[in-house]
């Protein structure tokens, strides 16, 4: 009776396993790279308060999906969660191409957290949802300042973009604003760029001290910074729709806190990694250069003048486009 008994019960137990729902989370973004760290941060927290009603598996590094593809993925079914870059929105979101518009470039982080929070950051968050079908868990957490670095065939200088092959991770902006101040945008996903570089292939890479301290491409010739601060880059946390609505309520809700619990202390720490990272480039020989407020005030100015046809490619709406520009007049 007692082993009759127990078999019914590891039954029951073993289809309460089975049948739990199976997040995953794809993250391109090596280990090593703070923004994979904040994730699993989430995800350690959020196995503990979900107590067994919920299975997650966190990929990292790639090894599900590269963000350029992961939007498609999401909307297949083949990933549950992912937490892609804002560059890798813009082509399904024209909306969320205002962030690398020429209008932030060389501004503030603060600027960039007032807008999130405001009417208007709301409403790409549900332009968002509608255009590609998942849920914004939350606020965006931050990798940082975006510049310019550059192998031995450096650019110290506006003046030194001429002709040069820079690699961009996405996004149409990134790639426009690039060929405006006379260089050649490649794409290039961050598994394939160490391989690159070491290849001498290209001449420098967008992106932020973090992420070139997260896989050590001084080891790959990356010897330059021109701290140019070309946009503030964001991940956005999202969750397959047709997954989300499968969750109850109280699953939810639990995932949506715990989120938000650590999003103060994910930007800190990528404020932190920021800084450290640059310390780190600089002690294995890299050089930093800054232009002067002027030149990036002038510089801003003529991407903004010329960025009419960009806009008009990308697809911003007039009224998003309108309410960014009320919002750096009163800034």
């Amino acid at each position: 009776m007692l082993k009759k008994v127990f078999y019914i019960i590891f039954f029951l137990v073993g289809f309460e396993i089975v049948s739990q729902p199976l997040m995953r989370i794809s993250v391109e973004n090596p280990e090593s790279h703070v923004q994979a760290h904040v994730v699993r941060v989430f995800v350690e927290k959020l196995q503990k308060r979900l107590l067994g009603k919920l299975s997650i598996e966190l990929y990292t590094g790639a090894q599900l999906f590269r963000d350029q593809n992961i939007v498609t993925a999401l909307a297949t079914g083949r990933v549950e969660m992912a937490v892609p870059g804002t560059w890798q929105i813009d082509k399904h979101v024209p909306e969320v191409g205002i962030f690398t518009l020429p209008e932030f470039y060389g501004r503030k982080s603060q600027d960039i957290y007032f807008l999130n929070s405001s009417a208007l950051g709301q409403l790409i968050n549900s332009r968002i949802e509608e255009g590609i079908g998942v849920k914004v868990i939350g606020d965006w957490i931050d990798l940082g300042h975006v510049l310019i670095f550059s192998t031995s065939n450096a650019i110290r200088t506006y003046n030194d973009f001429d002709s040069r092959k820079i690699r961009v991770a996405g996004g149409m902006i990134n790639q426009w604003r690039i060929k405006s101040l006379g260089a050649e945008p490649v794409v290039i996903a961050f598994p394939d760029l160490p391989e690159k570089l070491s290849q001498g292939g290209i001449d420098g890479v967008l992106t932020s001290y973090e992420t070139i301290r997260s896989a050590e491409l001084w080891n790959n010739g990356i010897k330059n910074a021109f701290e140019d601060n070309q946009y503030f880059a964001q991940y956005i946390p999202m969750i397959s729709i047709d997954f989300w609505n499968r969750l109850s309520p109280d699953v939810q809700l639990i995932i949506v806190e715990t989120w938000k619990e650590g999003v103060i202390d994910a930007r800190i720490e990528a404020a932190i990694s920021q800084k450290e990272s640059k310390n780190l480039f600089i002690k294995n020989g890299g050089k930093v250069y800054l232009p002067t407020e002027i030149e990036l005030k002038n510089i801003r100015q003529q991407l903004i003048n010329n960025s009419n046809s960009i806009r008009i490619h990308v697809g911003i709406p007039t009224d998003v486009l309108d309410s960014v520009n009320d919002f750096f007049k009163e800034r």
